[in-house]
């Protein structure tokens, strides 16, 4: 007998076996039908069971059988059941949850209504979904777009500039460290406490530490391939002073010393930056402008000048020292040659850049190891091995740098063949292999082999890579070396030659006549507008050298003596010439003192000569005051002179009808000389009684 509160038993349903999946190891119950092909779903146990022989004479639903690369898609999933114990013909609704008990005839029906209704959940036990089932269904569904979500729209998270390309999602790197700086470490883990000595960067106290700052920071990132860029942003220092140009120069020479591997990269960035910086007076009269190439050359030659006689210490020195301190003595032997030698790659770079002559190239040479009494120290010699290794391609190919190099070569085999009294060599074989070296260099057109860990730019490096995997693929080359052409100019400056050449033959086809007609316009052109920018253009368009220089200081001398009219014009187109440093006070002065000087005997043939030299100093002591060149005066009799003492009172009464009393007594203190000339010619006693004399004539 049966319990009454049971139906009668269910027979067991038999499914087709084919495409299905077995239970694989480690699946949670109730996933083996997660795995079943979407048209495989069991449908949900019928109220009323049948015969297994009905069953088995009932036609068998074709199996879809799942061809290879093809994604089934099933749209039952999605759909409701029609209510009934009927099986949809496309596969039937999705099963039971494997954990529901069995259920009788009759509570079977009963529930139907509900069942209905309620919708049917795939959610799994475990609420964990298979990966491939969910797949399955992003692809019957993904061009589909439910209505709920009809014109929504999302925007991409921002990510931060700086991180990885596709890091979408990711937070941004200020988010994520304030994140950090809010995060509580723990208890056991302490922050590392700073030390009393610790650096700490400090703001510069004063402009020459900011300048350093910024120099040396700009110099720390340079490469071949950055250097245009380094070079507009050292132009952008603003200097102020000569001396600000000195110290940035020293730091930009120091570098290229510490760093000799690089030395080709510095001198072309000090090519570049020659035409950079601003131009300022020389310190002293008579000197030429300090200008970026100028103080340059100046620092490299104060730093040759210093190079010591000898490093070697003496034997007396040698006793009184510790073995720590002779190696601290010889470390810094050792640095201190290397400087020399990196001072001798630095200037002949700057030699094959055309910022220095051969002829200063000859005279180093001779300094170092030129014909004396006493033999060269050694590390002279290696410095002029390491300067002619760096330039001796390009004296080869220059008619006269051609004839210093066999001077040099003959010079060096001399001094190699060398030896003492007792038949010994007088230096050492390190020497005498370095100056072989040289020589075999110069017998193989001065091809050598070089190291790759050189300065390059990426370009030249891809190319050598190239160049290296051709050369492992032929026998006898060897991979780690790479030939050049040693003392070779760089490539960009044939290009600046040829540029040259081109611009000097057009400035000497445009270049005027410089002759007395351009000289008179240039002073009438002057005279009409009084435009000092017109003077300067017509004064450089005319690119003088010194003979045109000296011919015209002698016109302008010529024209102010012989025509009255001309005398104030002539005046001021001097002073403002010496003003726009066009014309130097000892080029005035060598041709000017020996006419001021017999001014006397020229007054003859030329009545008026008089008020020229009143017109001219008139104009120089107000131009320039204390900046005057006192040589000018030099040529006053320093004994009484009437002649001259109306010469000189009647440029101060000149003065006093431009400028008052006031510019009389401005030139009076501003030019000593003058009022000592005065006290000579006008037999007075001091100050005051050239002051007396000079009211009585009207001059104050």
């Amino acid at each position: 007998m049966m319990p009454s509160n049971q139906g009668p038993p269910q027979p067991q349903m038999q499914y087709p076996m084919q495409g299905m999946h077995m239970m694989q190891p480690g699946m949670q119950p109730g996933m083996a039908h997660m795995m079943m092909p979407m048209g495989m779903m069991p449908g949900p146990m019928p109220a009323v069971a049948q015969p297994v022989q009905q069953q088995q004479q009932q036609p068998a639903a074709p199996v879809p059988v799942k061809a290879k690369g093809v994604k089934l898609k099933n749209a039952v999933l999605a759909r409701k059941p029609k209510g009934g114990d009927e099986e949809d013909g496309k596969g039937g609704t999705p099963a039971p949850s494997p954990a529901a008990p069995e259920r009788g005839p009759t509570s079977d029906r009963a529930d139907e209504p509900e069942k209905a209704k309620a919708p049917i959940s795939l959610k799994p036990l475990n609420q964990i979904f298979e990966r491939t089932l969910m797949l399955r269904i992003w692809n019957a569904h993904k061009n589909q777009k439910h209505p709920q979500v009809q014109g929504l729209t999302t925007n991409a998270r921002g990510v931060d500039q700086k991180s990885t390309p596709g890091a979408q999602g990711r937070k941004p790197r200020a988010m994520a460290q304030d994140d950090m700086r809010k995060t509580k470490r723990p208890e056991h883990e302490k922050m590392i406490s700073r030390g009393e000595n610790a650096y700490v960067v400090k703001k510069a106290t004063d402009r020459e530490e900011e300048i350093e700052r910024r120099v040396r920071n700009l110099l720390n990132k340079i490469t071949p391939t950055n250097l245009k860029t380094i070079v507009l942003q050292l132009a952008q220092v603003d200097l102020k002073t000569a001396q600000e140009l000195d110290f940035v120069i020293r730091i930009i020479f120091e570098k290229a010393l510490a760093e000799p591997h690089w030395c080709e990269t510095y001198a072309d960035m000090v090519y570049s930056l020659q035409t950079k910086y601003p131009k300022f007076p020389a310190e002293h009269e008579g000197d030429k402008a300090q200008t970026f190439t100028r103080v340059l050359l100046n620092t490299c030659q104060t730093e040759f000048e210093n190079l010591p006689t000898s490093f070697e210490p003496t034997a007396e020195q040698i006793a009184k020292m510790s073995p720590e301190e002779l190696d601290k003595l010889k470390i810094k032997e050792r640095k201190e040659k290397e400087k020399a030698k990196a001072n001798m790659k630095f200037i002949g770079n700057l030699f094959l850049r055309q910022l220095l002559a051969v002829k200063v190239i000859g005279q180093v040479v001779y300094e170092l190891i030129g014909i004396k009494d006493s033999p060269p120290e050694e590390h002279k010699i290696e410095c002029v091995c390491e300067l002619l290794t760096a330039i001796g391609h390009c004296l080869d190919e220059q008619e006269h740098g051609k004839k210093l190099m066999l001077q040099f070569t003959a010079r060096l085999m001399e001094l190699k063949r060398s030896t003492s009294g007792d038949g010994k060599a007088c230096f050492s074989k390190r020497v005498q292999f370095q100056i072989q070296d040289l020589l075999d260099l110069r017998g193989n057109g001065w091809q050598k082999k070089m190291l790759k860990e050189t300065a390059k730019k990426l370009s030249d490096v891809r190319n050598d890579a190239n160049v290296e995997a051709r050369n492992k693929q032929r026998k006898g080359q060897d991979a780690y070396f790479s030939t050049q052409l040693a003392g070779a100019k760089p490539a960009y400056m044939e290009e600046v030659m040829a540029k040259a050449k081109q611009q000097q033959a057009q400035r000497k086809a445009e270049k005027p006549d410089w002759d007395v007609v351009y000289v008179k316009k240039l002073l009438s052109y002057y005279a009409e507008d009084r435009d000092l920018e017109q003077l300067r253009s017509m004064w450089d368009k005319g690119q003088p050298g010194e003979p045109e220089v000296k011919f015209a200081i002698e016109t302008f001398l010529e024209l102010g003596f012989n025509d009255r009219s001309k005398a104030d014009v002539v005046a001021d187109g001097i002073a403002e010439l010496l003003k726009l440093r066009c014309l130097s006070w000892a080029r005035v002065d060598e041709i000017f003192s020996p006419q001021f000087e017999q001014l006397q005997e020229l007054q003859l043939d030329a009545p008026y000569c008089d008020l020229f030299v009143h017109a001219l100093f008139a104009k120089l002591f107000q131009t320039f005051g204390r900046d005057f060149n006192k040589d000018l005066l030099s040529r006053v009799p320093r004994e009484e002179n009437t002649f001259f003492w109306r010469v000189l009172s009647g440029a101060l009464k000149k003065l006093k009808d431009r400028h008052g009393a006031d510019g009389v007594r401005r030139a009076l203190d501003n030019v000593p000389q003058l009022q000592e000339a005065l006290c000579a010619v006008g037999s007075c006693k001091g100050r005051s009684d050239v002051t007396k004399r000079l009211q009585d004539e009207g001059c104050l």
